[in-house]
């Protein structure tokens, strides 16, 4: 099963750091978590940069050891 890590706060909304899913694809990947999550988690993904196993994620592979981190944008000042 592939873990997906959470930060800042799609932490709060999934009340998880981390979890793991049993999927072949980013795309099934993002879908499940929108479908568990809801509303505020699709909209937040617009703006959040997706890590596979500590590199930048650019195509849509997932095998089952391999670690999605997920990113919302930071802000501060």
């Amino acid at each position: 099963m592939a873990s997906v890590i959470y930060f800042g706060p799609l932490k709060n909304i999934t009340n998880c750091n981390a979890e793991s899913f049993e999927v072949t694809s980013f795309k099934e990947l993002k879908m499940l978590i929108e479908q568990k999550y809801g509303q505020e988690v699709e909209e937040l993904f617009k703006y959040c940069a997706f890590w596979k196993n500590g590199d930048e994620f650019s195509g849509d592979e997932i095998s089952a050891d391999d670690e999605i981190e997920i990113l919302p944008p930071v802000s501060g000042g």
